[in-house]
C-alpha cells in the first residue's frame, strides 16, 4: 500500500502513533508530530505555495464521472475527511490538550464538530477493503448514549469548471485540510471504522 493510499485510508505511521516519554531512558519525547510531519510543513511552505499538489487517485476519491483528462473524479465537486483521534498535545484543539502525552493522550478526542449517522460498510469497501455489509448506526451523539464519541470532520468543494481556480488547486485545498491544518496543525488523525478518512 502506498503511503497516499495508506494516509486517506487514516492508516499511515504519523496517525497510528502517538508522542510518549515510555520509549526512552531519559524521558525524552518519541513519536513528535511538529519533527516526523516536517514533510508537510516543507510541502506546505514551500512547492504547495505555487504549484498544483496532485489530487489523488485513489478508490475513495473516485466515481463513474471523468475529468477533462479522463480520469475517475467526484461528480459532486466536493470530498469530506472524517478524523476521529487527536495525537497531539498542547495545541488547543481536542482533548490531548496537555503536555503530559504518556497519560493524556492515548485515545484521545479531537474537537467534536460532526453527528455521525450511520457507516454503510459496503460503500466503504471500495477504498478500505474491508469485505463487509450491513450498516452500522450511531443513534446517539456520544458514547454513553450510543453514538459514535468525538468526531471532527471537515469538507472542501470547487467548481464544476474545471477552468476555475478552485477546481484547479482542490489537490492543494486537500492536502491542505488532511495534512497540514487537520494533521500537522491540529494532530487530528485516523479514520471512522469501515470507512475511508478522506473521500
Amino acid at each position: 500500500m502506498t503511503y497516499e493510499k495508506a494516509f486517506f485510508l487514516g492508516h499511515s505511521s504519523l496517525q497510528e502513533e502517538v508522542e510518549t516519554t515510555y520509549e526512552t531512558s531519559d524521558g525524552s519525547a518519541t513519536s513528535v508530530l511538529k519533527e516526523d510531519g516536517e514533510l508537510v510543513r516543507a510541502h506546505y511552505q514551500g512547492s504547495a505555495q505555487t504549484k498544483k499538489t496532485e489530487w489523488p487517485k485513489l478508490a475513495n476519491f473516485a466515481s463513474s464521472g471523468t475529468d477533462s483528462h479522463g480520469q475517475p473524479t467526484c461528480t459532486t465537486s466536493a470530498a469530506m475527511c472524517c478524523w476521529t483521534k487527536d495525537r497531539q498535545a498542547a495545541d488547543n484543539n481536542g482533548n490531548c490538550n496537555r503536555n503530559t502525552y504518556s497519560e493524556n493522550c492515548v485515545d484521545a478526542n479531537p474537537g467534536d464538530n460532526t453527528d455521525l449517522c450511520f457507516v454503510d460498510l459496503e460503500r466503504g469497501e471500495a477504498s478500505t477493503g474491508n469485505q463487509q455489509t450491513g450498516i452500522v448506526g450511531f443513534p446517539g451523539d456520544q458514547n454513553r448514549d450510543g453514538g459514535e464519541g468525538a468526531i471532527h470532520c471537515h469538507g472542501l468543494a470547487w467548481a464544476n469548471d474545471v477552468d476555475d481556480s478552485s477546481a484547479r488547486y482542490k489537490g492543494n485545498n486537500l492536502f491542505f485540510v488532511s495534512m497540514y491544518d487537520h494533521m500537522y496543525q491540529r494532530g487530528y488523525v485516523e479514520n471512522v471504522p469501515g470507512a475511508p478518512m478522506c473521500g
